[in-house]
């Protein structure tokens, strides 16, 4: 093994060891609680973070000029590729909208794969075929959330986890037919060539902080927007107010005027019974006391939904985003109901997928909130957009 090998593996551990600590539900609560927010408290500790950010910005800054000039090799699919990602950590809805593009491409006929690195998963290193388009292959720990998620919601669509994005897609494309790609949070992985770049963004939290990770949370300066060629912004209903959307908007044109900008809202459709998946009216929990239980990069938006459609949230039980729950967890959260009195326990489908991956019992009150992604404005833009690849 070359230095350059040794280099890049201990800063994948080390990366990975970064991501294991955020993760945990301590620190994930204290980042978000101390870090993010902007407070005077911890002030000596934000130096400390501020300064590694400006390492990392350093780090990202030399690893795009060296793309920017081919001294690192950018790899290319004979498919035509189409990257949906984000700038923040988590939070911006970015599934929901992977599976609005894949079948806008499946209704024009064509063979789509969806390469996802599958976040928390066993064995990240290894590649895994998640679906092959006929049906899911391998269990959601082996998959990971998302992209187990994408292969339940997307049944006729081929689902890769891997790190490489580029060894999962020739194998698409030699094996299973593919003739059109969508990397599934793709926008930082920069060594691999798009044809199209969607950046997904959270209207109600645009640029996090302002800080790059580990100061805040952008995973990039927000400069690098000017690489996107699509603005989608999500859960635009979050923000009432008209002259802070017009804000939002008139920022992201500075930053980047040719980009088309699509606004969408995440509407509830209904709920499913999380043991025998039986569809309930979304009026059901209308009035009732629930219990919102959820792990996301920002479990804000989805209690507004359930206070939206009018249930009454009587405790926010919050764990960090993509974490594996315990059986001990789960057996906490039904005494926490019963302690309370609430009528449900309410959750997220990506959520969903984790609780039924612990075998233990669930009461037939844990109800799983299914969302759908809903263009409220620009979708001939984004037609356009995807006609023309």
């Amino acid at each position: 093994m070359d230095d350059r090998q040794q280099t890049t593996d201990h800063s994948k551990k080390t990366w990975s060891m970064v991501y294991g600590l955020w993760s945990s539900r301590y620190w994930h609560d204290f980042f978000y609680r101390n870090i993010v927010t902007d407070n005077r408290r911890h002030r000596l500790l934000k130096l400390c973070l501020l300064f590694i950010s400006f390492l990392v910005i350093i780090g990202q800054n030399i690893l795009l000029f060296m793309y920017s000039k081919n001294l690192l090799k950018k790899r290319k699919l004979s498919s035509k590729v189409i990257s949906i990602g984000g700038i923040t950590l988590g939070g911006a809805g970015k599934t929901p909208v992977v599976e609005l593009v894949v079948n806008m491409l499946i209704k024009k006929g064509k063979r789509v794969a969806v390469l996802s690195r599958g976040y928390g998963r066993a064995r990240e290193c290894e590649m895994k075929l998640v679906s092959n388009g006929k049906k899911i292959l391998c269990d959601v720990k082996e998959a990971g959330d998302e992209p187990y998620l994408l292969a339940k919601n997307l049944k006729d669509t081929v689902v890769f986890a891997g790190k490489n994005r580029y060894e999962t897609g020739k194998i698409a494309e030699e094996k299973l037919n593919i003739d059109t790609v969508v990397l599934d949070d793709g926008f930082q992985h920069w060594r691999l060539h798009r044809d199209v770049n969607i950046v997904v963004i959270n209207a109600s939290s645009p640029f996090g902080n302002g800080y790059v990770f580990p100061r805040g949370n952008l995973r990039e300066p927000y400069k690098c927007l000017k690489r996107a060629d699509c603005f989608i912004l999500t859960k635009i209903d979050m923000i009432k107010n008209a002259e802070e959307k017009e804000i939002i908007k008139k920022k992201l044109i500075e930053i980047n005027d040719s980009a088309q900008i699509i606004e969408t809202i995440h509407k509830p459709a209904y709920l499913e019974n999380i043991v025998g998946e039986e569809h309930l009216d979304i009026k059901s929990i209308k009035g009732e006391e629930v219990i919102a239980l959820s792990s996301l990069g920002d479990p804000i938006s989805f209690e507004n939904t359930l206070e939206h459609v009018g249930a009454k949230i009587v405790e926010r039980i919050r764990y960090p985003d993509h974490y594996w729950y315990t059986k001990d967890d789960i057996d906490n959260i039904q005494a926490s109901q019963k302690a309370l009195n609430a009528k449900f326990i309410i959750t997220t489908q990506k959520d969903a997928v984790r609780l039924q991956s612990v075998e233990t019992y669930y009461n037939t009150s844990l109800l799983v909130l299914r969302i759908k992604i809903e263009i409220i404005s620009g979708s001939d833009r984004l037609e356009k957009l995807i006609n023309a690849i």
